[in-house]
């Protein structure tokens, strides 16, 4: 593997700081010193702050991409695939837990995170919704508010992440993904009677 790029260089700097101090209390000035590059660098790049928050903590630290890459491995089977996008979300987002957590209080803030943040849940939820609404038109699940249900999954998964960081209680991932996924299909599927 090569050298880093500056680009790389900046983006690494980025995910550190703003991990550590939060979007608003980051300068510019700290990633370029931080990457070993100088300010100009940083904008010809990424041309704001904004930018460079989205690409080095929203991008880089959310399953958006990967979802989209395990998408051909989907089997129409509901609970094999709600289970992979499950496993995928979880194993993506667990180790980035203090970024996650940055960019949700700098939420509370800033409207412009606020936006990013509604941007990347949008975009995972448009994911989920649209197969559901695949698997609806095919009849094989029951006619329903597919984005509410792509929703509440979500929030089933961001719940468990949530605790990890702040319950001592040990909660197996195998078991919370497979309740999880069960909860959904048993509300979505058609009876087996």
């Amino acid at each position: 593997m090569g050298k880093p790029t500056a680009r790389e260089k900046v983006m690494e700097a980025a995910t550190l700081l703003f991990g550590e101090k939060g979007y608003t209390a980051t300068t510019i000035r700290e990633v370029a010193e931080k990457a070993g590059v100088s300010e100009l660098t940083i904008f010809r790049n990424f041309k704001n702050k904004e930018n460079l928050f989205r690409e080095s903590i929203i991008l880089r630290t959310t399953p958006v991409a990967l979802l989209e890459e395990i998408e051909d491995q989907f089997t129409g089977d509901l609970n094999k695939d709600l289970t992979k996008i499950a496993e995928t979300y979880i194993q993506v987002n667990l180790p980035k837990l203090n970024y996650i957590w940055a960019a949700l209080l700098e939420s509370r803030q800033n409207s412009e995170m606020r936006r990013l943040l509604h941007e990347l849940n949008s975009h995972l939820v448009d994911h989920l919704e649209t197969y559901l609404q695949q698997l609806g038109e095919k009849g094989h699940i029951i006619p329903c508010n597919y984005r509410l249900i792509a929703n509440m999954f979500y929030g089933q998964l961001f719940l468990y992440i949530m605790n990890v960081s702040i319950t001592e209680e040990d909660i197996q991932l195998e078991e919370y993904i497979e309740v999880c996924v069960n909860l959904f299909m048993n509300g979505i599927s058609f009876s087996k009677n």
